[in-house]
């Protein structure tokens, strides 16, 4: 499983308090601005979902949601906040080919190592249609570190673009 076996503990012991937070402002803006990319009605795949917040705020939109999460009891408190069932997965396992017009992993894909970011890459782009789009956010450092509030494991993002510009072909760039 690449997710770190500390950092998946941390989800998992405080998920109701993690769960609790909601979405910020400049996140609901950049999900409602995303979702205008996307056709009316259209599938989107959430990696990640926490608490279900962005879950939520896409099915508001009217958007058909798929959900991931490595978190069990994350994953238990989108489905209950939600009605979905939130697929318990790491994103090694991603078995979607083509299906989505949209994937949103807000803050989640910073938790892949380093050593399986490609492979998980490959997966990711291959959830997505050919003319689907992906919103990927991460933290900024030139070095793996471990959040001290809260304790969890990240991993140098520099290279990420690269890798995705080398998976994704030329017409989907944008």
């Amino acid at each position: 499983m690449p997710i770190d076996k500390d950092t998946l503990s941390y989800y998992n012991t405080h998920a109701e308090n993690y769960a609790a937070r909601g979405l910020g402002e400049q996140t609901r803006d950049r999900l409602e601005e995303f979702a205008t990319r996307l056709p009316p009605g259209g599938k989107v795949l959430e990696l990640g979902c926490g608490g279900g917040h962005a879950i939520a705020a896409f099915q508001a939109l009217g958007f058909d949601v798929t959900a991931v999460d490595a978190s069990v009891e994350l994953a238990k408190i989108a489905s209950e906040r939600t009605g979905i069932q939130v697929r318990v997965m790491d994103f090694e396992m991603l078995d979607y080919d083509e299906e989505f017009d949209g994937l949103w992993a807000h803050a989640s894909l910073l938790h892949v190592p380093t050593r399986s970011r490609e492979s998980v890459l490959r997966k990711v782009t291959q959830c997505l249609k050919l003319d689907g789009y992906l919103f990927a956010s991460f933290k900024e450092s030139k070095d793996d570190w471990t959040d001290v509030r809260p304790p969890v494991r990240c991993y140098d993002r520099r290279p990420d673009l690269h890798a995705i510009r080398r998976l994704w072909p030329d017409n989907r760039n944008r």
